[in-house]
């Protein structure tokens, strides 16, 4: 499977003095390098919308997730998934991160479809094989952590990783 793993654009001012390291982001990309997939990191407080779409064109990932670290992304995620929608209608579409995990109700409702779900909690210990179990049951899929376009949640009791147990990890960004 192709993953397109996002982190979203900057917030205001972060082009003067700050540029925050998509950390989610390439954790779950490592972790779904590690479970046999191709993955691609895209960066948007570095490329652009264009870029972004232009990827979306020209690599046609079977998913693609955004890592939502602040609540003022959540509008500009939402609105990428409507028109990545449009470009590629069977691309399953998932958020993560803490800022999704707790207004997800709220994040699904909004999309209006085109977000599949929201990853909850520890996205990259549940994403990478939650996608491959995706790929066969598509709609009916619900999983631990996530919760679902289609109104079903399963929670996921909450864990913590000490730093030194995650995996180093080049930094690979796709333009």
């Amino acid at each position: 499977m192709k993953l397109l793993c996002c982190h979203p654009s900057g917030l205001m001012y972060t082009e003067i003095y700050l540029r925050l390291e998509p950390l989610g982001v390439e954790l779950v990309a490592q972790a779904a390098r590690r479970a046999g997939h191709k993955v691609r990191i895209l960066d948007l407080q570095v490329f652009s919308h264009q870029d972004y779409f232009k990827a979306l064109d020209q690599w046609h990932p079977d998913a693609v997730c955004f890592g939502i670290n602040y609540l003022a992304n959540i509008p500009e995620v939402i609105d990428l998934a409507k028109e990545t929608r449009q470009c590629l209608p069977q691309t399953f579409f998932f958020v993560g991160r803490h800022s999704a995990s707790f207004t997800a109700r709220e994040i699904l409702e909004h999309a209006q479809g085109t977000i599949d779900c929201v990853v909850r909690g520890e996205v990259d210990q549940i994403g990478s094989s939650s996608l491959r179990r995706w790929m066969i049951e598509k709609e009916s899929a619900c999983f631990r952590g996530w919760s679902h376009k289609k109104g079903k949640d399963r929670h996921l009791k909450w864990s913590t990783t000490s730093i030194a147990k995650v995996p180093m990890m080049v930094a690979q960004v796709t333009p």
